[in-house]
């Protein structure tokens, strides 16, 4: 999945980035193995190199021009530069200059420089240590992304936040030196660093993402400063190993409750270590929102007891929690955010409670043990693929009060035979049904006034109960799917 957001980023980082060049670069150049532009101020950016790599002192100038910027992609995939020396003068690094150096174990980076763009340094498998200079405020998402052999970082005082997933998957680094001035981990930052053992995070963090350190595999122990007032989500999901979060008594934002890390201001759970490895799990009494991605990835976890009280399920709550089979929800649950229990794979049922408003995208999208749901009167919205892919869901009964069937959101439920789209819903959307390949009958209001193209694509056996006139007759009649008024039913 990852992987392919990066491809996404890089199509969308193209198109502007190229732009920009046409308006700025004056006139283009060689020099010996370089290829350069210069810029409105008569500075160079490298753009290529044609050299054989070894150990390369870059020139800081070309053709008397002073080189201030190592451009995109300018040493993109140098199979065989093994060092690299970034003059004085050079102020930025920019997206995927050395993206794919795979030899590249050394890189000496200039006094003076700015910033680090998004994907420098992606995939320098030999990478072994760097020394961020004093004066660097910017790295860029996913600056390091994949240096597996990155052992060790020290951070200049001058960078105030670490970007998401700039050390994502840096398999061997075990030492960080977190800059003084660190305000904010993204999330992602040091996702799979199973290096790391043991981390003591700085005075004056004020910010962690959700999923900053997630997959972090060995991480035993974690220390939170006072300072930390702002956590985006469980940022340690998956961290099997993790045994203990430790936060100062008088922490004014946090607290450990029964083992599990709690906002007090709006009594969030934001990580429970105990449930890591645990086939059994309270939530504490108390607990208002079980936070995003709280219990992520907790492989042997089968069984979850929810306090009353409990307002919210945030996104990806329980996502991935295979062996979740045991969960009621209490009465008083408002909201089931995005994918909170995708891919809970051996949940068989469960009883939406009447209080329930939101049901988020893809909530339960992927459970294939799902055999039946009942959507509440409360939910106005079903959302984009909230089961989609729930393969064994047999029978569907939605309730007055659903006004929108989103994209998606009963997509590939292969053994679904019917549904009765209930009086009140205006507007059904793209793939709602598609694939649900056992799908006989479908009943549908006169309130549905919008449907939109493939709803019912992949059910070849369907007929609509519809009325003459109505939007999904018209419908029906345009796409050539069987269609009966009400009152010829049977």
């Amino acid at each position: 999945m990852k992987r392919l957001w990066i491809a996404l980023l890089c199509l969308a980082l193209c198109a502007p980035w190229t732009a920009g060049l046409s308006e700025e670069a004056q006139a283009e150049g060689g020099s010996g193995d370089f290829s350069y532009e210069l810029m409105g101020d008569g500075a160079a950016r490298i753009t290529g190199y044609s050299g054989e790599g070894g150990t390369l002192e870059i020139p800081a100038e070309l053709d008397g021009h002073p080189v201030t910027v190592i451009g995109r992609e300018a040493f993109y995939q140098c199979a065989g530069l093994t060092s690299a020396t970034i003059p004085a003068g050079v102020e930025r690094i920019e997206a995927s200059a050395f993206y794919g150096c795979e030899a590249l174990a050394s890189v000496e980076l200039p006094a003076g420089l700015k910033g680090i763009d998004e994907y420098a340094f992606y995939e320098c498998g030999s990478l072994a240590a760097i020394a961020l200079p004093e004066g660097l405020e910017t790295i860029g998402p996913d600056a390091f992304d994949d240096c597996d052999s990155l052992t060790s970082v020290v951070f200049p005082a001058s960078l105030k936040r670490i970007e998401a997933s700039t050390f994502y998957s840096c398999d061997a680094l075990a030492s960080v030196e977190w800059p003084a001035g660190l305000t904010a981990i993204d999330e992602l930052a040091f996702a799979y660093c199973d290096s790391l053992t043991e981390l003591a995070l700085p005075e004056g963090l004020t910010f962690l993402g959700v999923n900053a350190f997630a997959d972090c595999g060995n991480l035993t122990s974690v220390a939170l400063p006072d300072s930390l007032s702002d956590i985006g989500g469980n940022p340690f999901s998956g961290c099997v190993s993790l045994e203990e979060i430790a936060v100062s008594p008088d922490h004014p934002a946090l607290e450990m409750l029964d083992g599990a890390l709690v906002s007090r201001a709006d009594r969030r759970l934001i990580c429970a270590p105990e449930a890591f490895a645990a086939e059994a799990y309270t939530v504490p009494d108390g607990v208002e929102i079980i936070g995003a991605a709280a219990f992520e990835t907790c492989w042997d976890l089968a069984s979850v007891t929810l306090p009353d009280g409990l307002k919210t399920i945030e996104e990806s709550a329980f996502a991935n929690d295979i062996c979740l089979a045991d969960i009621d929800l209490p009465d008083g649950l408002t909201g089931i955010g995005k994918m909170a229990f995708y891919y809970c794979s051996s949940l068989e049922s469960m009883a939406l409670p009447d209080s329930l408003e939101e049901l988020g995208d893809w909530a339960f999208a992927n459970c294939g043990g799902l055999t039946e749901m009942k959507i509440p009167a409360g939910v106005k919205r079903v959302g984009i693929g909230a089961f989609k892919n729930c393969e064994s869901l047999a029978s569907v009964e939605l309730s007055n009060g659903v006004e929108m069937i989103d994209a998606d959101a009963f997509s590939n439920c292969r053994v679904l035979t019917g549904v009765v789209i209930p009086d009140g819903v205006t507007r059904i959307r793209t793939w709602a049904f598609k694939n649900c390949e056992s799908m006989v009958s479908a009943t549908i209001p006169d309130s549905v006034t919008e449907m939109e193209d493939e709803i019912f694509d992949g059910c070849p056996d369907l007929t609509v109960v519809a009325s003459q006139g109505s939007a999904a007759q018209i419908y029906c009649a345009e796409n050539g799917i069987r269609c009966e008024a009400p009152d010829a039913e049977g």
